[in-house]
C-alpha cells in the first residue's frame, strides 16, 4: 500500500513539474524579414531564440530581432518549443519600442492554428522604453509547440526590437531575470582609490600584480601625458602598508610614446608586460599587441606578440595574457565572430609565437561586443563585460568558469550583481591572484570622468584555490643571483605550465600554480643545471603564498648535483613517472653538451641493513642509468655506483635528516 501511494507522489510530483515549466523559443521556424544591414548574428531572427538578452534592462541592442525596416507594417516571427505542453500564457520581450504586438498564434503538434491574442489598436505607450508584455489565458485545449508572433512596425515608430518568447501553463508572470551569483555573503560596498590614483580625466583600464602591490592603469586627456595630451598613457601606484595607494606616476618611455599606450597584462615574476598595439620602428602604431620585459631597472621596449592568421576587422580589441603566458585572450572581429567584437584565444608554441586565434564558443560570446577579459591566476575563471546577457545598464561584468581544456567549454556568464554593476558602463576588471580585490572602471560616483574602483569579492566570485610562489635563483658556489628563464612543469604529465623570469638584481622570481597538481620548477640557463624541489598542490584547498630556491650548479668536473624530483615506491627501485621530467632535462642537457661525462650515484638513510641498503642504492641508481640510455645518451658516457648509508649528507636520525640522505645525484666526470 505504501509502494502504491510513493508511486502516485512520483507520477503526481512529475505532472506538477511538466505543468509549471516555462520554456523559451528554442527554433526560428519562419520569419518576413531581419536586419541585414549589420554583420554576423545582429539583430537577426535568431536572437529570439532563448532567454532574454537584454531585459530586464531596456534599450535599443543587437541581441534582439530586429525586421529589416522600421515603420513598414506586419511582420511575423514563428518559433517552436522543445515540448508541446498545454499553457496560459506567452510572454514577449518587447526590449525597445514596445506595443506594436497585434497578433499572437498557438500552434499545436499538428499545425492546427489557436488565435491567443488580438489588438485592433497596436500603439506606443508613453514613457516605456521596453517591458515584458505577459499575455493570459485559460489552458488550452491543445498542447502547444509553436507561437507566431505578428506585429505592426507602421504603429510604433521606429525601431521595434523583441528579445524572446516565452511560454507557460501558468499565469504567474514570467520574468527575464539576471543570471545572478549565488550570493550567501553580503558584498562590501565599491571604493573610489582617490585622488591618489584618479584623476579629472579619464582613467582606464587597471591590472594590478597578482600580489597585489602595483596597479598599472591608463589616463587620457591628462596634462601629464606625453603630448600630444588627448593620447593615453599607462601611469602605475604602488600599495603602502595602510593599504591605500600612492601618488601615481606616469611610467615613460619607451612604453608610452605620442600615441596610445595601455597595459593589458602583467606576469606575476613583474618582469613581463603585455601592452596595446604593435610598436613599429617608425614610432607608428598598428593593431595587435607587444611584449615588454623589465630589465632590472627600466622596462625594454615591446615587441611585437605573434600571431598566426591574426586580423580584427574592429578598431578597437582588448587582449591579455594568462599568468603562465601560454595563452593569449582577445576580443577581436573576425569572421566567425557572432558579434562586433568576441572573445578568442590564442596558445603559446614553442617557437615563441602563438597559434591562430580560436573563438571561445557561444556560451560566452553574444551578437553584442564582448570585451575587457580578464583570466584570473587560477586559469580557469575568467571574468568579462559584456551588453549581449542580461543586467543592468549598458555594460555589466560577468564571472564564467572554464569546465576543460577545450577552452571552448565554459558555465553560463553571471552577473557580478548591483554592488558592482551599474546601469552605466562597467569594465576592465582585474584580480589579485588571492581573489580578494578586484579592481575595476566604472562612471558611477566618479571624482572626473571614468575612475578606477576597487571592491572585495565575495567567496563564489573569487578563482579557484592556487599558490603564489615565490623563488629565488642563485648561483650554488658563489650565491650570486642570477636572472634566468623559469619554466613550470606538470609533474604526472610533463607537460609545460608556465614561463617567468628572475629578477637580475635579486634572482627573484614569481610564479601562480593552482591547486590540483604536483609541479616542478626548472631554471634554465647555460652550463648550468637546476636543483630544487617538487611543490605539491594536490590537496590546496585554498590561497596560500610559498617560497622556494632553485641553486644553478655549475657544469664543472667534480660537480655534484642532486636529482631533487625522483621517486620510487617505498623500498623498490623502480621510477615513478612523476620522475621522468626531472630525468627529461638532465638528457636535455646531455644532448645538448655530447662531451659531458656523469656518474649516477644512489644512497639511501640509515634505516634497514647495511647490505639491503647498498644494493637498494645501486639499483636506484642502475633505474636512472637505464632511463638515460632508453632516451639514446650513450653508455660509455655513464656509469653508476650505490653508496647505501655510507655518504650522508647531514647526521642524525631525525626524518628530516634522513630525508635529505635518501637522494640519487650525479658527479659530472667529463665535460
Amino acid at each position: 500500500m505504501n509502494k502504491k501511494l510513493f508511486s502516485f507522489f512520483i507520477v503526481l510530483f512529475s505532472v506538477f513539474q511538466s505543468f509549471t515549466q516555462v520554456q523559451w523559443a528554442n527554433e526560428v521556424v519562419e520569419f518576413s524579414s531581419q536586419n541585414s544591414g549589420l554583420a554576423k548574428q545582429q539583430c537577426k531572427a535568431s536572437q529570439v531564440i532563448g532567454k532574454p538578452n537584454k531585459l530586464p534592462a531596456v534599450g535599443s541592442s543587437l541581441v534582439a530581432w530586429v525586421p529589416e525596416m522600421d515603420d513598414k507594417g506586419i511582420e511575423f516571427i514563428t518559433v517552436s518549443f522543445k515540448k508541446a505542453q498545454k499553457i496560459q500564457q506567452v510572454a514577449v520581450a518587447e526590449s525597445f519600442n514596445p506595443g506594436s504586438i497585434v497578433k499572437i498564434t498557438g500552434f499545436d503538434s499538428l499545425g492546427t492554428a489557436y488565435v491567443l491574442y488580438l489588438n485592433e489598436n497596436p500603439k506606443a505607450i508613453d514613457g516605456v522604453t521596453g517591458r515584458m508584455f505577459n499575455c493570459y489565458f485559460e489552458l488550452t485545449e491543445k498542447a502547444i509547440k509553436k507561437i507566431r508572433l505578428d506585429i505592426n512596425t507602421a504603429t510604433v515608430p521606429g525601431s521595434n526590437q523583441i528579445d524572446a518568447i516565452g511560454i507557460s501553463p501558468t499565469k504567474t508572470p514570467i520574468e527575464a531575470k539576471i543570471n545572478l551569483l549565488n550570493l550567501n555573503e553580503e558584498i562590501a560596498p565599491k571604493e573610489n582609490l582617490g585622488t591618489n590614483v584618479n584623476s579629472a580625466t579619464d582613467d582606464l583600464c587597471p591590472v594590478i600584480t597578482p600580489d597585489g602591490k602595483k596597479l598599472y592603469y591608463t589616463r587620457q586627456y591628462h596634462p601629464e601625458n606625453i603630448a600630444p595630451i588627448g593620447n593615453q598613457d599607462v601611469w602605475m601606484s604602488e600599495l603602502l602598508e595602510n593599504n591605500t595607494f600612492s601618488l601615481a606616476k606616469n611610467i615613460g618611455e619607451p612604453i608610452n610614446n605620442t600615441d596610445n599606450s595601455s597595459i593589458c597584462s602583467i606576469t606575476p615574476d613583474g618582469q613581463q608586460a603585455l601592452v596595446l598595439n604593435v610598436y613599429k620602428p617608425d614610432g607608428t602604431m598598428e593593431k595587435g599587441a607587444s611584449i615588454a620585459k623589465f630589465n632590472g631597472i627600466s622596462w625594454d621596449k615591446p615587441v611585437k606578440v605573434e600571431i598566426d592568421s591574426f586580423y580584427n576587422d574592429n578598431i578597437y580589441g582588448e587582449y591579455n595574457l594568462s599568468n603562465s603566458g601560454q595563452q593569449l585572450i582577445m576580443t577581436l572581429e573576425r569572421k566567425d565572430a557572432i558579434g562586433n567584437k568576441d572573445m578568442y584565444v590564442s596558445f603559446l608554441k614553442e617557437d615563441g609565437t602563438f597559434t591562430a586565434p580560436l573563438h571561445m564558443g557561444k556560451q560566452i560570446n553574444s551578437a553584442a561586443s564582448e570585451t575587457s577579459p580578464f583570466l584570473s591566476s587560477d586559469m580557469k575563471t575568467l571574468y568579462f563585460s559584456s551588453a549581449g546577457f542580461s543586467g543592468y545598464g549598458k555594460n555589466d561584468m560577468y564571472v564564467t568558469r572554464r569546465l576543460d581544456d577545450s577552452w571552448t567549454n565554459w558555465s553560463e556568464p553571471e552577473n557580478l550583481g548591483d554592488k558592482i554593476n551599474t546601469p552605466d558602463w562597467d569594465a576592465y576588471f582585474s584580480v589579485q591572484a588571492n581573489g580578494e580585490y578586484a579592481y575595476y572602471v566604472s562612471y558611477s560616483n566618479s571624482l572626473g570622468a571614468s575612475d578606477i574602483f576597487r571592491q572585495k569579492l565575495p567567496a563564489v566570485a573569487r578563482p579557484t584555490p592556487l599558490a603564489l610562489v615565490s623563488g629565488r635563483v642563485f648561483h650554488s658556489k658563489t650565491k650570486a643571483p642570477l636572472r634566468t628563464k623559469i619554466t613550470y612543469k606538470n609533474l604526472s604529465t610533463g607537460k609545460i605550465l608556465g614561463t617567468a623570469y628572475s629578477d637580475s638584481l635579486s634572482g627573484g622570481f614569481k610564479v601562480s600554480l593552482p591547486a590540483g597538481f604536483k609541479y616542478a620548477i626548472y631554471a634554465e640557463k647555460d652550463n648550468f643545471y637546476a636543483v630544487n624541489e617538487a611543490i605539491d598542490l594536490t590537496k590546496l584547498d585554498k590561497f596560500t603564498e610559498k617560497s622556494t630556491e632553485i641553486a644553478m650548479v655549475p657544469i664543472e668536473v667534480g660537480e655534484m648535483v642532486r636529482l631533487n624530483n625522483l621517486f620510487f615506491d617505498f623500498n623498490k627501485a623502480t621510477l615513478k613517472q612523476e620522475s621522468y621530467v626531472e630525468l627529461d632535462q638532465l638528457v636535455k642537457l646531455m644532448l645538448s653538451k655530447p662531451n659531458l661525462k656523469i656518474e649516477i650515484d644512489g644512497h639511501t638513510d640509515d634505516v634497514g641493513e647495511d647490505a639491503y641498503n647498498l644494493t637498494l642504492s645501486l639499483n636506484r641508481a642502475k633505474s636512472v642509468y637505464s632511463y638515460l640510455i632508453s632516451k639514446g645518451i650513450a653508455a660509455n658516457r655513464l656509469t653508476f655506483k650505490g653508496f647505501g648509508e655510507k655518504v650522508p649528507v647531514k647526521k642524525g636520525t631525525d626524518e628530516k635528516a634522513r630525508q635529505l640522505n635518501r637522494r640519487v645525484e650525479f658527479k659530472i666526470l667529463a665535460k
